[in-house]
């Protein structure tokens, strides 16, 4: 999960999802053992105290607040019950220690005007098919996305410091692979694609880049 330093973003189905063929979501119960340590959880304004349901997530009532004093990983743990039973399988085994949701809070990036900041999204659930045995995703500002009023979005770089192990990106205005850099301005005019090797059995991926704007500020190690 993804949130912005200081920011508000609800937590739903696609974050956190539960299923048992015999009980209604309303009765698939989170039950908080460990609060976030640098922000809150929320439901219908109220805080969290105890518990969440699966049907409050598929509604949208469940948020996290980040308190703004620090970016970087977050957590909270939770149990599971569907109000007859406490645990939940994991791999066809029943597990009754508390499940961590892991939580990442991508900072505020200030410049000249402290207006420049990055924030990401959720990567895609399923991949698309794009011909020629290539499947994976596109690339844009939903995912990935910088602002600085400052700076022409042209201008504002992404520079890979270690590339995709199981994939490669590619401009498909350009035609080429992505190899060193690509710009806000590509992301934004949909011009990306990661593509997944076909020959790896991997399903997950993940590289790390740093942003350079037009006067010289970065922010690095960034995936």
């Amino acid at each position: 999960m993804f949130f912005l330093r200081g920011g508000e973003e609800k937590i739903t189905q696609y974050h956190l999802k539960a299923m048992d063929p015999d009980t209604a979501a309303q009765n698939i119960t989170f039950h908080v053992a460990k609060s976030p340590t640098y922000g809150q959880l929320y439901i219908r304004g109220g805080q969290v105290a105890t518990f969440f349901t699966q049907n409050d997530l598929e509604l949208g009532h469940v948020r996290y607040e980040s308190d703004g004093s620090r970016a970087g990983l977050d957590n909270f743990l939770f149990t599971l019950s569907d109000g007859r039973h406490q645990g939940f399988l994991v791999n066809g085994t029943v597990q009754t220690q508390p499940a961590m949701a892991s939580i990442f809070v991508k900072p505020l990036v200030e410049g000249n005007d402290g207006r420049y900041e990055l924030s990401g999204g959720r990567m895609p659930d399923t991949l698309t098919y794009f011909g020629r045995r290539r499947h994976g995703f596109r690339l844009n500002s939903k995912l990935l996305r910088v602002v600085d009023s400052d700076t022409d979005s042209g201008s504002l770089l992404y520079v890979l410091t270690q590339r995709p192990q199981h994939g490669h990106i590619e401009n498909t205005v350009a035609k080429r692979y992505v190899r060193r850099r690509f710009t806000q301005r590509d992301l934004d005019e949909d011009s990306l694609l990661f593509i997944i090797d076909p020959k790896t059995d991997a399903t997950n991926d993940t590289f790390t880049f740093r942003v350079e704007d037009s006067r010289g500020n970065s922010l690095d190690d960034q995936r």
